[in-house]
């Protein structure tokens, strides 16, 4: 977890694989609410693996401290047209 506005350092190598994807997602977060001056992040979750993930990114990047969420709960009802 990086402070907040603080940058990674860009000389160290990245990791290999799913980790090497998922270490710049982390830095991407924590750089640009940083540079952007955001005190924290708010998340719409709707419960799929994509909300988890970001989630996941949030909190690894800027602490669970700096996240809050916002459920987005859907009602599926059988037989009605949208």
């Amino acid at each position: 977890m990086l402070p907040a506005g603080a940058a990674p350092d860009p000389t160290v190598p990245l990791p290999e694989g799913d980790r090497g994807d998922y270490a710049p997602a982390c830095s991407a977060c924590a750089i640009t609410s940083g540079k952007n001056g955001f005190p924290g992040v708010l998340l719409g979750i709707s419960g799929g693996i994509d909300s988890a993930l970001c989630a996941a990114i949030a909190v690894d990047a800027l602490g669970a401290d700096r996240c809050a969420r916002d459920a987005a709960v859907q009602v599926h009802r059988a037989g009605v047209a949208r």
